[in-house]
């Protein structure tokens, strides 16, 4: 099979990035190189001294060898001769020195007709359309193209292709990719450019997609500006390709593919643009690099973007960037306030009423929301919620819409929700939400813990991992570091602290790596929590310390989480004296929210340092308290967990 596939070159699938002329592939070993020579010449013997010739100049590369024997072939200097391969001429085999060479020598033997065809074959891509080689081809060339590509398939060079995209007309595809780019680099740059903008004036013609005819525009500025400094024409060209990619990023934002987003977006972002219209650009691309996890670029984006909306003297689009940058500050700088996000909410929203901008009001009121969110109250961050939530319908805001939707669901988890309602609450809006992975998969990492409060450990590993798979699948790095953190707090609520530990270790390697410092933060106070469970109290308390580091004063559920746990160590340590104190602060800093499992858990982590201190009797009066509001939210699991602990010390003494 290996060696069918080594002679059937559209089979033969290259990975950029190799050193050299290299096909990524294993170099072949000296039989495996005679075996696909074989497989190529047929049955007829290869005379000794030129397969070892064309073995020593091939160096093990595949596609060297067979691109090398059809040369040799098609130049009449390898000849069939009494059912033997034999050199025509007594000598050294003209053999060049490397593929790029191999390729342009071998092209250099077509037909003139025939090179023509194939260069603007190449413009196109590794697939093309017949009938587009006959809109780049010159006008009396026309009728001669489809014999030149049936001419070239018989050559090996190109070969058939199913119908591709939008246009079903017959197709072909070269070879090798480094077929095509051989005949693309043998074209001049002014007719590279030429041909760029005709085919992308016939991809308009049949519909093409904007990212395909952007591609196609950026390729014709690209190659004039080579020719010289771009002149008025030059920039009209390349503002119109940026205006093509700028468009399909959006629409690629819009269905949360956000690598392709991103990827458009720079690409526009690196053409000439009126100065609004490449702040709107850097204002969507840095939203686009923080939701791929790319947080520092995200900062240096924005931060050109405002520089732009500021020179314009626009306020509304100014606000817009403030929003975006305040959001990323307080996922990456812990020193960052909620008293500065509401600020800048409050400023925007002053803004963008007086504009009717009901997007950017959605915007303002999300970034209020997670003021709310960092202090725990959800109960407030709702009602803010809710505003968003009709300011992006009224503004047709799809993306705004589903954000305020997941962050919904977070506030049914953790806020005063009770279980069974926050369980249809998640199912309601994943249901308004189908078709959309990143909503789908944050219900399901929100069902899963939900799931895990009942009592229902299994499903609950269903649902985390599906919501992993779907994240993964779409490409959303940012939040599958983020969701990590709750598939974690699944597992600590069904009592394996050793398979939360596993799935908080992902989340906040990503989140590390990522520089995300607002969701590290609890992502690494819940690892210290799984560490301690397993009674590792020396690696608890070195997580437990990064949670401190990245975590604002503002953000109470890490506050909380990290001082109990801190509490939890300390109790275990030579040094006693704080456990009591840290512990009972954290008890009275959960009641500053309305996050009922934080305050049961402080709850429990204070019985627990009372307990190793010698305190018993109020360590079950704490951990009743702790069961009550675990039954008022409806985790039923950590309740009777509490509850088990209180009565075992009372059935020892008994």
């Amino acid at each position: 099979m290996l060696v069918l596939a080594l002679a059937r070159p559209e089979l033969l699938e290259l990975r950029p990035g190799w050193p050299g002329d290299h096909l990524a592939l294993e170099p072949l070993d000296g039989d495996d190189v005679h075996a696909l020579l074989a497989n190529l010449l047929g049955s007829a013997e290869l005379d000794s001294a030129v397969a070892a010739n064309i073995e020593r100049a091939a160096d093990g590369n595949p596609l060297f060898v067979e691109e090398l024997v059809r040369m040799l072939v098609d130049d009449g200097t390898l000849v069939l001769n009494d059912d033997r391969w034999v050199a025509r001429d007594v000598g050294e085999l003209p053999i060049p020195p490397s593929i790029n060479a191999l390729l342009a020598a071998r092209l250099d033997r077509l037909e003139p007709e025939e090179q023509t065809v194939l260069q603007c074959a190449s413009v196109i891509g590794k697939q093309f359309w017949w009938r587009a080689v006959v809109e780049l081809a010159p006008p009396e060339l026309s009728d001669r193209v489809g014999s030149h590509l049936h001419a070239l398939v018989r050559k090996r060079l190109v070969f058939p292709a199913e119908p591709a995209s939008f246009v079903s007309e017959d197709s072909f595809r070269f070879g090798h990719i480094l077929v095509r780019d051989a005949a693309y680099a043998a074209m001049p740059k002014a007719t590279r450019a030429t041909l760029h903008q005709r085919f992308a004036a016939w991809l308009e013609s049949k519909g093409g997609q904007e990212e395909f005819r952007g591609h196609h525009l950026e390729e014709a500025y690209r190659a004039r500006c080579e020719l010289g400094p771009p002149d008025d024409e030059t920039r009209a060209v390349g503002a119109r390709a940026a205006t093509l990619l700028a468009s399909a990023g959006r629409r690629a934002f819009a269905r949360d593919d956000l690598p392709a987003a991103r990827t458009l977006l720079e690409h526009a972002a690196a053409l000439p643009l009126d100065r609004a219209a490449q702040a709107e650009t850097l204002l969507e691309l840095g939203v686009a690099l923080r939701w791929t996890g790319e947080q520092a670029r995200a900062a240096a984006v924005l931060d050109e973007a405002l520089e732009h909306a500021r020179a314009l003297d626009d306020e509304r689009l100014a606000a817009r960037v403030e929003i975006e940058a305040s959001t990323l500050r307080a996922m990456t700088d812990p020193r960052v306030s909620t008293s500065e996000l509401v600020r800048v909410a409050e400023d925007a929203s002053l803004v963008f009423r007086a504009s009717n901008d009901e997007v950017g009001l959605a915007k303002a009121w999300i970034l209020l929301a997670e003021a709310h969110w960092i202090r725990g109250s959800c109960g407030d961050m709702e009602t803010v919620l809710e505003n968003a939530l009709h300011a992006a319908e009224r503004g047709g805001a799809e993306r705004e819409l589903r954000w305020v939707m997941r962050a919904l669901m977070r506030g049914a988890l953790l806020g005063p929700r009770p279980v069974g309602d926050a369980i249809l609450r998640c199912r309601e809006l994943q249901e308004r939400g189908r078709g959309d992975a990143a909503l789908s998969a944050n219900g399901d990492s929100m069902l899963a813990v939900l799931e895990a409060m009942r009592g229902a450990a299994d499903e609950a590993r269903r649902l985390y991992g599906r919501s992993k798979r779907t994240l993964e699948e779409a490409g959303l790095k940012t939040m599958l570091a983020s969701l990590q953190m709750y598939a974690g707090m699944a597992e600590l609520v069904a009592g394996d602290p050793l398979a939360a530990e596993r799935e908080l270790r992902l989340g906040y390697g990503l989140l590390d790596e990522m520089g995300e410092q607002d969701r590290l933060s609890t992502t690494a106070a819940y690892l210290a929590r799984a560490l301690v469970a397993q009674e590792r109290f020396d690696d608890a308390d070195v997580v437990a310390r990064v949670s401190e580091m990245s975590a604002s004063e503002d953000d109470l559920a890490s506050q909380v989480i990290v001082r109990g746990t801190r509490a939890r160590i300390a109790a275990r340590s030579d040094d006693r004296g704080p456990a009591e104190r840290l512990a009972h602060g954290a008890v009275e800093l959960s009641r500053a929210t309305d996050l009922l499992d934080i305050q049961a858990d402080a709850l429990v982590d204070f019985a627990d340092v009372l307990t190793v201190i010698g305190k018993p009797h109020e360590a079950a009066s704490a951990l009743v308290e702790a069961a009550v509001l675990y039954e008022r939210k409806g985790n039923a699991a950590s309740a009777a967990r509490a509850l088990g602990t209180h009565r075992e010390p009372a059935a020892t003494g008994g």
